[in-house]
């Protein structure tokens, strides 16, 4: 869209999509046109991303992508709970083969990159949870901004999947490798203060600030650097917060999840019984293990091992999870609907999720390859 001809074309390209007409998805600009506010608006579903939504946000930065002055873009959440709890996992469970979860995947995933290419400031504003699918409107962005109400996380292995939004380029790109792949099996959660201190948010500021913070964006002309430096830290030392993950903890995973410590899944768990009985951290991952699905344990494994030794780019790591999303959720999802149903549905108090198979060690490692292949029935998609 050249010169980016007025707002009221932009909100056109998506008016027909129910996420705009019942207000699910709110899009405004400065006067200027040069910055424009992404506002999710589903606050009692915790601003979870519907295909809609979805659909919208990745035709918009599709178009602004081809102007000649691509805009700033600011994206919030409305309320103090959540910035963007993730995605539609009950309408994934819901859909098993019907073809829409490919369209989320496809659609989802390129929005992803579409944003880790995009030419302009891309500014989120974390106020409250960000997960999964929340994750992937942000964090490839130019700028995100933690709070001490901030809570992010990767917790599908929890509801029989495994992180996706390009979450093995990402996690394997830490500082401490280690960490990312505990943070992906565990589902650990981290607040403001380690989300800076290990990279995953650029600025840190306190909650209460961010409305006026979104008010000063909107009107700065794109000049976000100059805003940020105003209002923000991003120093650990201008911030008066106790991370969830202390000294201590980060040398035990470093210990037992390090690249240089196993060579498979198994070998981790292993290091972890023959300490369990004295040490509080390896018996608390292994209960924490038992209650997540252990084929997503293992395909998390194998999808981040990948994504590290072949130091892949966000569009192959993609194109993997791609395959590996339909596969679960498409293909062969009893898993997913196992742990979507004690998960969301039962919320944890029904029968536990019958996963198939049971433990970790009974995985077999040619299912894996067949879910991370699309079991060869599904075609595979660049990005």
């Amino acid at each position: 869209m050249k010169g980016l001809e007025g707002i009221a074309k932009m909100r056109a390209m998506g008016a027909t999509a129910s996420a705009i007409h019942t207000g699910e998805l709110k899009l405004s600009a400065s006067e200027s046109r040069k910055v424009v506010n992404i506002h999710l608006n589903r606050p009692s579903k915790l601003n979870a991303l519907t295909l809609d939504q979805v659909s919208c946000i990745n035709s918009w930065v599709g178009e602004w992508m081809l102007s000649d002055s691509p805009p700033t873009v600011v994206v919030t959440g409305e309320g103090q709970r959540a910035f963007c709890a993730g995605g539609d996992v009950a309408r994934m469970a819901d859909e098993g083969n019907s073809g829409w979860n490919l369209r989320w995947f496809a659609t989802e995933f390129q929005m992803n990159h579409r944003i880790h290419t995009y030419p302009s400031n891309w500014v989120s504003l974390w106020n409250g949870i960000v997960m999964g699918g929340g994750v992937g409107l942000s964090l490839y962005g130019t700028h995100r901004i933690a709070a001490e109400n901030t809570i992010f996380s990767m917790p599908e292995t929890g509801i029989g999947f495994v992180p996706d939004i390009g979450a093995s380029y990402f996690l394997s790109r830490l500082k401490s490798p280690g960490l990312g792949l505990y943070l992906g099996l565990t589902g650990a959660r981290l607040n403001g203060v380690d989300l800076l201190k290990h990279g995953l948010a650029t600025h840190y500021m306190d909650s209460y600030k961010m409305d006026q913070l979104r008010s000063d964006l909107m009107a700065c002309e794109g000049e976000v650097d100059k805003v940020l430096d105003a209002a923000c830290s991003v120093g650990l030392e201008d911030v008066h917060q106790e991370p969830l993950l202390s000294a201590d903890t980060l040398q035990q995973i470093e210990r037992f999840f390090g690249p240089d410590h196993h060579s498979s899944l198994m070998d981790i768990i292993a290091a972890l019984e023959a300490q369990k009985d004295t040490n509080p951290f390896a018996e608390k991952c292994l209960n924490t293990l038992s209650r997540k699905c252990p084929t997503s344990c293992a395909v998390w494994y194998a999808l981040h091992d990948k994504a590290l030794r072949e130091q892949s780019s966000l569009g192959d790591c993609l194109a993997r999870e791609y395959l590996m999303g339909a596969s679960i959720t498409h293909v062969d999802n009893h898993n997913f609907k196992e742990g979507v149903r004690f998960t969301l549905f039962d919320k944890g108090k029904g029968m536990p999720p019958d996963y198939s198979p049971a433990k970790i060690s009974e995985v077999d490692p040619e299912q894996v390859e067949d879910i991370l292949a699309g079991y060869d029935k599904v075609e595979p998609v660049e990005f």
